[in-house]
Formats: C-alpha cells, structure tokens, sequence
C-alpha cells in the first residue's frame, strides 16, 4: 500500500473509533423522533470537490442546499413548494452550476400523475432556469408527464450541455435532444424510428442503443457511433426469455444486465459482433444485482451492487479498489458506500449504515488525512437505544426456504413482547438489515416486530421472485401466516397478541389477513394499500405498456376464471367476515395505489359494521414524504396500536 494511503488509514480509523456511542437510556421515546424526514439525503460532491450540493428536508418543504465540502454551514439553493412538488435528484453539471430533478402528482384524466421537472441553476442560486421544450396542443395527455428528468448523458466534456430523453411531438415517442442547460435550448439529435422507449450513450456522449418495447417484447437497437446505421442487436420476451439490460459500451464489447445461465442478474460482457455472451464479469452468490454504480463525472460504469443483508457495492474499475478499502477500514463498525466523490476521488462523502443506529454521512479529504461526521439523517435518535435486527431463516409450509428479519425491543410491555408482522410493499420488492425508522419505532414500543421476504420478493434469483406470481392472497399470503408461525414456535414472543402492519402491498396483505385470518389479528393497519384486485388490475390493463405484467403477474381481467380470482381475492368483497378493528391512512397525491382504494374499503367496511378509521392526508404520496403527513402516520399508529395490542 502505499506510504500516504496507509498513514490516511491510520489517521482516520483513529478519528471515527473516538466517536460518541449511543446512551443507554431505555425510555420510550416520542413519535416525532422516529416520524422525521431524513434531515438531509442525496449529497453529492462538486467536480473538484470543493462544495457539496445536498436535500435539506424542512417544514416549509424540500430544500437544495449548498456547502463548502466538509462545512455544515450550509446556503440554500433552491425551495419547491410544499405539500406539491419533490425533488428526485440533484448533480453538478459543472463546478458552478447544478441541475436539479423534481417531480409533481398531477390530476390528468381523472387520475393522479407524476410530472416531473428539470432546473439548471447556478450554485448561489441565481440564473434558475426550467429545461422546458415547447409541444403540440394535440400532444396526447401522458407526453405532458413524460419523464424530463431522464438524462441519456451529462456529456462530461461539454459542461454546457446535456442529452435530454423526453417525448416528440412529430416521432410520437421518446426522442434525444441536446440541451444547452444555460440558455434552454433544445436540439433534436435523429428521429425515433424504431419507437424506442429509453435511450442510452457511451462514455464520449454518444448515443449507441436504444430499447423499444411492443407489449412484452424487448428489442435492443445498436449503432457503434453517431454516423452509423442503427441495427437490431437483441430482443426477448419478458418474462419468459433470458433478460438483456445494457449498460455501458466499451468498443465492440457491452456491458449488459441478464441472467443468462445463472437464473439471477449478473452482469455480463456481451461481444456485439458475434451476439454472443462472452463472459460473466460479476455476480453474487446467492442475490440478483440491483443496479449500476456509476462515475458521473466519467459518465461510466464503474461496478454494480447488490443487497445481502445490507448494500454490497463491488467495484470493476480497479482504480477504486483503493480508496474503497480506505473507506471500509476507516468505518470497521459501519456499512459503508461511497455516497459521491469528486473528479479525483480524494474528496468524498461516505454513507454509513447500521441496523441498530440512524444512517449518518461522513466526510473524507484523503489528501488533507482529514475526515469527520457530517450529518446524521436522523439526529434525534443519536441518543436512543435502537434494536438490533436478526436475519432469520425459515421452511415454509410447501418446503420452500424463506428468510426474513425479526426485530425484539429493547423495551417491553411484558416478558414476551406483542408482536407487529410488518409485510413489505412491491410486492416485488424484499425486507433488508438496515436501519428502518418504523421497525424502531416499533420495537421502541415493545414490540417485537417480524418481517418476512415472501415469495415473490426481489433479489434472491428468478425462481424467488417468479414463484409469487399470480400468488396474491395465496401462496405469498401463506408465506406471511407461515413467519408467524415459524415465531410462535421459538416462543420468545406473545404470539397471541398480534396485530399486521403494512403499506402498498404489505397494505394488501393486512387487509387480506383480516377477512382470510378473522380471528388470529388484535388489529389491522393498511398504509396506501390496496383492497380491490380486479379494479387495480383493471386500470392497470387499459395501459399497453403495464398490460403484460398484470396478465403475468396478477391475473387476467379480461379471463373469465382470472376474473372469479381477482374478486375472490380482493379484501373488499369480504368486508363481512372481518372481526378486528382496522386503521387506514391513504394520501391524496398517491399515485401508486388510488386513494379510493381505501376510501371503498372503508364506506364497506362501515356497512358491515367493523371498527374502522380512515385517515386521509392531504397532499400525501404513497410514500407519505411531506414532512407534516409523515408525522401524522406514526402519531395514528402508536394511537391505534396501544389501543388494541
């Protein structure tokens, strides 16, 4: 290793061993602790790293800010309007001026929409400009929330511009333009022939494919160049054939997403010329990849990461090898990952998680040998004992191997703990180690909280997650009762008094539980969930482009037998059977799951005389992200929840 490096090593592992530990205090802590927005999220680093660019989450609503690298003093840059408007993410264009991403529900058509936006704005504020490109009067509605936020290239070489994805009037469907992000012009590159949905460039700005869609077939367009002729280079039928996600070209070699002859995402390299696999360059053992890590101010992938308990990030640019053993060494207690880096990467902002403490960024300079706390998202929670999560394995009850996470108090109502099963939304989507501000404020209160990664869940391979189609309220649903039962039987907890807690489709499966399971639940939370299947998939049918997964994944509407299913299956239909009482929250904004879908299942569930409370928060997104709506949802569940468990 080399001389400065070690020295950096010793330095700053001396440096974060004498940070304060947590205080012992075992007192039930209130709500608003636990119901904060993460006070900062997404840093990211200027090219030569002397500022960094952060979301500051406020009252007043979502803030950018900028900092002198290493400062907490911070200067406000831009401020969206509260309860309307989210940022989704900020980067530096160049060393004076960022672009910002921000997103707004809509109501379009009777329905609720995401339109985003995209500002270029200079780093003290001034020059706000919106990237915005005029369109056609007769433009068809969904072009008005086309997603003008997608970036095919910053274009390193060319601080002034970007390549811009967004909908064409003329090509009617997504064309590239050039954006001079100073002045708002756009230029259009080449037309849309192939009705290409997502376009992709190289590292030299250039864009080389392109993937276009026709119900459930993937075709991949190539070109080596901007002069070249695009060709066909792949396609595949979701869900059926192998999958083929590019990611980067080098040459004639790509870069490519798939789970060729392994059953999970690996990334591989892929020979164009001869449309052949040549080699896997990397995949986990036992979980799919998740995505890319990428060198924004390269504009090139650089690894790719995974979940096992925790984030895994692994590097295939071995100039990274180094200065990401610096980061683990310097954080032996902690899960890290490099946050954002400058241009040399000697100036970083490093992300630090733990399951039994709130996620904190630090700061390195490792040519300085300097490094510090920067902030912790959730400052009031330093002091407070969190509960350390255990990852448990179980058999289900048709002998397929699950796994999941159970979570005991450090406090409890009695020797064995009330239980809360906390069932994740998606549903393909998974559970994970790290710290989760409802699975603490749960075990805060006492109880033992069990989550599982049902069949269905993402990253464990595509037998894992294929086994959960059309399994809703069925074979996933029995997964969650199997969890339960996995814990009765350790007997370390009070079995007997439980109550199932879920959002999205973790919403779904609580509100299934209350009318498949009437007497097994003191209670039932639904969180934007979901209680009418075939309304869901219904309106989810009428869209070409959403079609093939309800048919693949949920059920077929328009089938007779898929029909009875969906009905069977929709906690709505069973209102009558239901014995607990049961809590709603659903948000106005929600675009994910129609607030009606509550709003039904509780004018229902009053007809049939069950105790039931709606609590509908103006403003509020599925993922209940506005800073007062936020507390509103914990203030309802620790009233609920010490009502009835």
């Amino acid at each position: 290793m080399p001389q400065r490096l070690s020295a950096t090593l010793v330095v700053l592992a001396t440096l974060f061993a004498i940070l304060p530990s947590t205080a012992q205090s075992q007192d039930v802590v209130p709500y608003t602790a636990f119901g904060q927005l993460p006070i900062v999220e997404q840093p990211n680093v200027s090219p030569n790293g002397e500022f960094v660019a952060v979301i500051v989450n406020s009252e007043q609503g979502p803030v950018v800010n900028v900092a002198p690298f290493g400062s907490r003093e911070m200067t406000p840059i831009i401020r969206l309007k509260y309860g309307e408007d989210r940022i989704e993410w900020i980067h530096w264009a160049n060393e004076e001026r960022l672009l910002i991403a921000s997103s707004k529900s809509n109501l379009i058509g009777g329905d609720r929409v995401r339109a985003s936006r995209l500002y270029s704005v200079s780093r003290d504020g001034k020059g706000l400009k919106e990237l915005k490109r005029k369109t056609l009067t007769d433009a068809p509605w969904w072009s008005y929330i086309s997603d003008t936020s997608n970036v095919v290239s910053f274009l390193p070489d060319d601080p002034k511009h970007i390549l811009l994805q967004l909908y064409d009037d003329l090509d009617e469907a997504n064309a590239v333009f050039k954006v001079n992000i100073y002045k708002n012009k756009f230029k259009k590159l080449f037309p849309n022939v192939y009705d290409v949905s997502s376009w992709e460039a190289n590292s030299k700005g250039d864009v080389v494919f392109g993937v276009g869609r026709d119900k459930s077939e993937r075709s991949i367009w190539f070109r080596p160049n901007n002069d070249a002729e695009w060709s066909k280079l792949h396609s595949y039928i979701v869900g059926q054939d192998e999958t083929f996600d590019p990611a980067f070209v080098d040459g004639d070699k790509l870069l490519v997403f798939s789970d060729h002859e392994i059953g999970r995402q690996g990334l591989w390299r892929y020979d164009i010329p001869t449309g052949e696999f040549e080699e896997l360059v990397f995949a986990p053992d036992d979980h799919d990849i998740s995505g890319a890590i990428w060198s924004k101010n390269e504009d090139k992938l650089v690894g790719a990461w995974y979940y096992d308990d925790f984030r895994v990030d692994h590097y295939i640019d071995e100039s990274y090898f180094t200065v990401r053993n610096v980061v683990k060494q310097s954080f032996p207690t902690y899960q890290t990952s490099i946050a954002s880096h400058d241009q040399d990467r000697r100036r970083l902002i490093v992300a630090a998680v733990r399951d039994d403490s709130p996620p904190k960024y630090f700061w390195l300079d490792l040519d300085a040998k300097k490094g510090g706390i920067w902030f912790s998202k959730y400052p009031f929670l330093e002091k407070v004992p969190l509960a350390p999560v255990t990852p448990y394995e179980f058999e289900a009850s048709d002998g397929m191997l699950l796994n999941g996470y159970l979570t005991m108090p450090v406090t409890s109502k009695g020797d064995k703990p009330a239980v809360v099963v906390l069932p994740h939304g998606g549903p393909h989507a998974r559970d994970y180690r790290y710290f989760d501000p409802y699975v603490q404020f749960l075990a805060n209160r006492g109880y033992a909280v069990l989550q599982v990664n049902f069949r269905g869940s993402a990253g464990f391979g595509n037998n894992y997650e294929i086994a959960g189609y059309r399994e809703w309220g069925a074979s996933m649903q029995q997964d969650v009762y199997d969890a339960l039962a996995w814990l009765e039987e350790k007997k370390i907890a009070d079995t007997d008094n439980v109550c199932m807690v879920g959002g999205s489709y973790g919403g779904y499966v609580a509100l299934t539980a209350a009318f498949q399971k009437p007497d097994r639940f003191k209670c039932i939370v639904s969180m934007a969930g979901i209680s009418d299947l075939l309304r869901m998939a219904s309106l989810e049918y009428r869209n070409e482009w959403t079609r093939h997964i309800v048919i693949d994944q949920i059920g077929d509407p328009s089938d007779p037998d898929d029909d009875a299913m969906l009905r069977n299956n929709s906690p709505i239909n069973h209102v009558a059977k239901v014995k607990s009482p049961v809590l709603l929250i659903h948000g106005t904004h929600d675009t994910r799951v129609r607030t009606k879908q509550s709003r039904d299942y509780h004018s229902a569930a009053r007809r049939a005389g069950v105790d039931t409370q709606y609590i509908e928060l103006k403003y509020g997104t599925h993922f209940f992200d506005e800073y007062d709506n936020r507390l509103k949802v914990f203030e309802a569940l620790d009233n609920f929840l010490r009502k009835h468990l």
